[in-house]
């Protein structure tokens, strides 16, 4: 039947004279919205006193045999009034309920049940009044004003240029370089030049306004959220690049050219974590350690006591000449080399067979040349 405002926690709470204008205007919009249906008035309406008179009574009219001759014209007056008494009280209830949430425990001593236009004007005689304390208080606030560094200064010059209406509202005007001197002291921390560059390009103390501050520091804002919108974009998009793996791909691509030294590679029997082998060592694994070989003089060979022990013998008595074997990895031809050399067609036959199992050019292999 009736609309009212479903956010009433949100009703705004008076303090006192220091947000009485404000409570004031945002009283007005939340009892403006309290309707019912039937009647153009509403919550505000009823509030301030501006509604029409209720709809008069058609009194009956009796005859000579004292009968009602105005029956029916009389019971729809009535029934008139009665409605519009009803939604009127509707509406009255409406609005003590809801100045009944907007003011602290301290006030409610002066809310008058069943009238909103009295408890209204009560409200409005002892806040809505500023004197000397209220003033004062306002004109601190408004020297000590700052405007926020991290958001945009729009809403807080508005406030600022309320609080200035408040004092003027009960005192003399004050001067537009005064407005514009308090609010270029309000800038945030980082703005300073800018308060210097304004003052600096007027030469006259009536150039500076409240417009023109207002301006240039909206302009000084919106400078700065585009320089920082600008390196923001620039930060992401090399944070995608970094992240893209093809990138990545392209520019280690980029990095190798034609003359870049290709690193070695070490022989399949050198793997992680040992050491050259000596192939001519008596240790095929070649895990660095010294080879044991068979005594030659009664004297334990080392790996260069090895070679040119090998080295030196290239000749037997049947007139064949031998290359020293180099034992490979697991090689069973190079040991039975010595024992096969008195055969030339066999140890031929033996290295032909045996070269397809060592193909790997690092691979030590056993080469054993006949010479006719």
């Amino acid at each position: 039947m009736s609309s009212i405002n479903n956010g009433a926690s949100r009703i705004p709470i008076l303090q006192g004279p220091q947000n009485y204008q404000f409570w004031s205007m945002r009283m007005q919009g939340y009892l403006s919205i309290i309707t019912t249906p039937g009647t153009p008035l509403t919550g505000w309406t009823v509030t301030t006193g501006m509604v029409p008179p209720l709809p008069p009574l058609v009194a009956p009219v009796m005859d000579v045999n004292n009968n009602i001759t105005n029956a029916a014209e009389a019971s729809t007056s009535h029934v008139l009034r009665t409605e519009e008494e009803r939604q009127r009280n509707f509406l009255e209830q409406s609005a003590i309920g809801m100045l009944i949430q907007a003011v602290p425990d301290s006030m409610l001593h002066l809310i008058v049940q069943g009238d909103p236009t009295t408890t209204w004007d009560e409200l409005q005689c002892l806040y809505g009044t500023q004197g000397p304390a209220s003033v004062y208080g306002n004109f601190v606030c408004a020297i000590s004003w700052s405007l926020p560094g991290n958001m945009d200064p729009a809403q807080s010059i508005a406030e600022l240029e309320s609080l200035f209406n408040r004092i003027e509202g009960t005192t003399t005007q004050l001067p537009e370089v005064i407005r514009a001197m308090l609010l270029l002291r309000a800038v945030p921390q980082g703005m300073e030049t800018l308060a210097q560059s304004i003052l600096a390009n007027q030469t006259q103390m009536s150039q500076l306004t409240w417009d023109l501050v207002r301006s240039a520091i909206q302009a000084a804002w919106s400078q700065k959220m585009t320089a920082s919108a600008s390196r923001t974009g620039r930060s992401n998009g090399q944070w995608q690049q970094n992240r893209n793996p093809c990138n990545q791909q392209h520019q280690g691509q980029g990095q190798q050219g034609p003359f870049r030294s290709q690193p070695q590679q070490q022989p399949p029997n050198q793997g992680a974590g040992q050491k050259p082998g000596n192939n001519q060592s008596g240790n095929p694994g070649g895990d660095g350690k010294k080879g044991k070989r068979s005594k030659r003089g009664g004297k334990k060979g080392k790996g260069a006591a090895n070679e040119a022990a090998t080295d030196a013998d290239t000749s037997n008595s049947s007139g064949v000449t031998t290359v020293a074997p180099q034992y490979g990895t697991s090689s069973a031809i190079g040991f039975a080399a010595p024992a096969i050399a008195n055969c030339p067609l066999l140890a031929n036959r033996i290295a032909s067979l045996a070269e397809p199992a060592n193909a790997s050019p690092l691979s030590s292999t056993c080469h054993l040349v006949a010479k006719a």
